[in-house]
């Protein structure tokens, strides 16, 4: 896999954002012109994937990995293309991208006692931190470009916080 094309996911353009951060910082294992097409791709579905990327000539394998936070979402691929997948790996940001900035403003505990209301994250961000579009892509882009060490290190304590298994979240893309 040290040598493959990296097929690099994002579910929604928060994620996108956050990705193209780390990105832009060299604070991911790979760099962009490891990428297919050098960007973060929103292709969700296998067949759509497939479809608009599998046909174009490379030589190397590639390996995907989808940003996602769901746990139902499936990728199934085509026999024909499993051939030139190396991998795919899931990396879930669960609940929802937003409990970055939770996590970030230090209102995680808070989060957790209220969350027994069902909130979604991005409904706490809004009423609780008084930030809007927090879906936005420019929104997260800007928030997080001016503070990438800030972001590694959120990203390291919501993982830290979080009952998934580390190598199944954003810390298994940073640098060591």
């Amino acid at each position: 896999m040290a040598n493959d094309l990296v097929a690099l996911i994002a579910e929604g353009s928060a994620e996108q954002a956050i990705l193209d951060v780390l990105l832009d910082n060299n604070l991911l294992i790979f760099a962009r012109e490891e990428l297919l097409q050098e960007k973060v791709l929103r292709t969700r579905k296998a067949a759509a994937f497939e479809k608009q990327y599998m046909g174009m000539s490379f030589d190397q394998k590639v390996v995907i990995y989808r940003v996602l936070d769901s746990k139902n979402e499936s990728f199934k691929l085509s026999k024909a293309n499993k051939t030139r997948i190396s991998a795919v790996r899931n990396i879930y940001t669960r609940p929802e991208i937003e409990m970055l900035y939770i996590v970030y403003y230090g209102k995680y505990d808070e989060y957790s006692n209220k969350h027994k209301s069902k909130e979604k994250p991005s409904e706490f961000v809004k009423t609780e931190l008084d930030l809007s579009n927090v879906k936005s892509y420019q929104t997260v882009y800007d928030f997080w470009l001016s503070k990438p060490e800030a972001l590694v290190t959120t990203i390291r304590t919501y993982a830290s916080l979080s009952s998934i298994d580390i190598e199944n979240t954003l810390i298994a893309l940073l640098k060591s």
